[in-house]
C-alpha cells in the first residue's frame, strides 16, 4: 500500500506525539512517588474500629504547644546536621554553597526571619498561625518525600537514614499542629504532590539533585527556626494566662 506525503507526514506527526506523551507518562511514574500522601494524616490512620470506644479527651493547648516545641527543635537539629553533611560531602565546594545559601525553590514556602509583628499576629490569631504552619510544613515534606525517594533509587540510600530522621521528626510536628488546629473544630485544606513542579522532580544531573536538596533542607532550617520563634511566644503566652 503506497501513502502520499501528506498522509505519511500525518503518521509520522502522530507517533511522535504519542510517543512524547508516554515519555511524559513515564517519566512522571519513575520519578513522582505514589500512595498515600502522609501530611493528609500526620498522626497516623486507625484500620481498627473504635466507634464503640470513649472519645479521647483534648489536650490542653499549653501541653500540645510544650511538646510541639520539643519536635520542632529537634527536627531543627536533624535538619541543620544534614544540611551540613550536604554541604561537606555532596557540594564540597564553600563558594557553591555561599551561592546556594542565597536561591530557593519555586513552590517551597517562603523562608524569613520573624519579625515582632510577625510574632504579635501569631498571638493574636493562633488558629491562623496553625493553619498556615500546617501548610508550610506539609509542603516541605512534599519536597522531603521526593528527595528521599530519589536517594533510594539513585545513591543506593546513603543520607536515607538521615532523612527519614528529619522526616519523621517534622510528621511528629505535623501531629501536634493537627491536633492544636483539631481542638478548635477548623478544618485543613491539604496539599497534593502538585505543589512540587515537574522540572524538579526530573532532574538529570546528579549534582543538579544534590544541590535541590541542599536548598530543600536549608529552607526547613530557617522555616524551623521561624517555628521556635512563633511557638515559644506562644507558649510563654498559654504559661503566663
Amino acid at each position: 500500500m503506497m501513502f502520499d506525503t501528506k498522509t505519511s507526514a500525518y503518521f509520522i506527526t502522530h507517533s511522535l506525539c504519542t510517543l512524547a506523551i508516554l515519555t511524559s507518562l513515564f517519566s512522571r511514574v519513575k520519578t513522582t512517588p505514589t500512595g498515600a500522601e502522609r501530611w493528609r494524616h500526620p498522626c497516623g490512620i486507625s484500620n481498627t474500629d473504635t466507634s464503640h470506644l470513649s472519645p479521647v479527651p483534648t489536650r490542653p493547648l499549653v501541653e500540645i504547644i510544650t511538646g510541639m516545641l520539643v519536635q520542632i527543635r529537634e527536627g531543627q537539629e536533624y535538619s541543620s546536621n544534614l544540611q551540613e553533611k550536604i554541604a561537606m560531602e555532596r557540594i564540597q565546594s564553600m563558594r557553591n554553597v555561599a551561592f546556594l545559601n542565597g536561591l530557593h525553590h519555586d513552590g517551597f514556602p517562603s523562608v524569613k526571619t520573624a519579625t515582632e509583628e510577625d510574632i504579635q499576629n501569631s498571638l493574636i490569631n493562633v488558629t491562623k498561625t496553625h493553619l498556615e504552619n500546617y501548610r508550610t510544613l506539609a509542603i516541605t515534606l512534599v519536597f522531603i518525600e521526593k528527595m528521599r525517594f530519589d536517594e533510594e533509587i539513585y545513591e543506593n540510600k546513603k543520607y536515607s537514614n538521615d532523612i527519614l530522621t528529619m522526616e519523621s521528626k517534622l510528621y511528629d510536628v505535623l501531629c501536634h499542629m493537627d491536633e492544636a488546629i483539631s481542638t478548635k473544630g477548623d478544618s485543613i485544606e491539604h496539599v497534593t504532590r502538585e505543589v512540587m513542579q515537574m522540572e524538579l522532580r526530573t532532574l538529570s544531573s546528579r549534582m543538579d539533585r544534590f544541590m535541590r536538596d541542599y536548598i530543600t533542607v536549608k529552607d526547613t532550617s530557617k522555616i524551623l527556626d521561624h517555628f521556635i520563634v512563633q511557638y515559644s511566644a506562644l507558649n510563654n503566652q498559654y504559661q503566663e494566662s
